[in-house]
């Protein structure tokens, strides 16, 4: 088992508790540490063997700095000392970790690195890299850097508790997505051509999703709506997570309305992303890279970046995208779905693959002419 389960209702408590990402950051260390296994008839991930050296060396921070976060966490009651029949069973149990509901999977990768003190792991580089995303550091100058690295790690955390590779394929779109609007359809040969554009450059997130994050810094959580400086670091933290390369877009087809009731993913249309599968055939699977290890890329699909395409006056265009899929798929939404780029191995996660593996490999196969000499397209 690659991942470790924790609590998001005690993450958050933290985080409004003391205000500290070398708290919530930990904490997570001490988490990923918890056995997974029951002990002395307690229940799974309960016991932690980490201690003072591993959040030094996990988290990034001094001894001493660790030994501080211990202390706050024992004083907050998240954390004591693991109680002596459970030391019998175990010789490695060294805290009680008080946590509620364990509902946030997370990678071992998320604390674990390959190589002890590389940078590489995303706990890691939520707390080293530049603070404040150069679009809002005007409007965030008169906040504290250390408070908007918690931004950044409890978005990144919320983001991975509404994920769900199997329903949605990444983040639920009824919190973060960008719509891409399909203005024309044609018909190709024997199916339909279908041209899109993202409606809005930008993503759009809902207001509940941004409270959830940013419960910690709220300044009234019975206001309805956001103030500007709680706006502007919610998506400071968002814009921080894309630019580290943490979460990527997969532009994905749905049966209706991806951010209603009831909408369901059909597959993934595109990767917008290198590394992550728009080319590699180890990524995530996607359709257009599945038909363009056939050659037919030029004839099924392209995806456009912005700015490569020109219009008659010579004016860059915007990011766009054009595929072919079969007659019977008629109706349907395009929805920028957010992945995060290290996912924890769960059943979640194998049955999507399963799924999207399915329903792309029916509409290649659909596309494909079996004369490899045919004219149809």
């Amino acid at each position: 088992m690659h991942y470790f389960q924790t609590s998001w209702q005690t993450i958050q408590r933290i985080a409004q508790a003391t205000g500290r990402f070398e708290d919530v950051a930990g904490f997570l260390v001490l988490a990923r540490h918890a056995t997974g296994k029951a002990l002395a008839g307690y229940p799974p991930y309960r016991f932690s063997g980490a201690g003072v050296n591993s959040v030094h060396e996990k988290a990034g921070m001094s001894e001493e700095a660790a030994q501080a976060v211990i202390d706050r966490l024992r004083a907050l009651g998240v954390i004591r000392p693991a109680p002596a029949e459970v030391r019998c069973c175990s010789r490695y149990a060294r805290w009680e970790v008080m946590q509620g509901e364990l509902d946030l999977a997370l990678p071992h990768a998320f604390v674990d690195s390959p190589k002890m003190f590389s940078a590489s792991t995303p706990l890691r580089r939520l707390r080293t890299a530049v603070a404040c995303d150069e679009v809002y550091a005007e409007r965030l100058e008169n906040v504290d850097p250390a408070a908007l690295r918690l931004d950044a790690l409890m978005v990144m955390l919320g983001i991975y508790r509404h994920t769900s590779m199997k329903d949605y394929g990444g983040l639920d779109p009824a919190c973060v997505y960008r719509h891409w609007g399909v203005p024309h359809r044609a018909p190709q040969g024997a199916a339909m051509r279908w041209e899109s554009e993202p409606e809005h450059r930008d993503s759009r997130a809902w207001p509940d999703f941004q409270r959830a994050c940013m419960a910690h810094a709220l300044r009234d959580p019975q206001a309805p709506e956001l103030s500007h400086e709680e706006h502007h670091r919610f998506w400071n933290a968002f814009y921080s997570i894309e630019r580290m390369g943490l979460v990527y877009e997969a532009v994905a087809l749905f049966d209706g309305n991806a951010v209603g009731d009831g909408a369901r993913l059909q597959f993934t249309l595109r990767i917008n992303d290198y590394h992550a599968g728009a080319v590699s055939k180890d990524g995530d699977p996607c359709l257009l890279r599945n038909v363009e290890v056939k050659e037919q890329s030029a004839r099924l699909g392209c995806y456009h970046p912005p700015g490569v395409r020109k219009d008659d006056e010579g004016n860059p265009l915007p990011e766009g995208m054009w595929v072919v899929l079969p007659q019977r798929i008629r109706e349907g939404a395009l929805v920028g779905i957010w992945r995060p780029r290290f996912r924890a191995s769960t059943p979640d996660v194998g049955a999507w693959l399963h799924k999207e593996n399915a329903a792309i490999g029916s509409v290649a196969e659909s596309l494909m002419p079996t004369d490899p000499w045919s004219n149809q397209w």
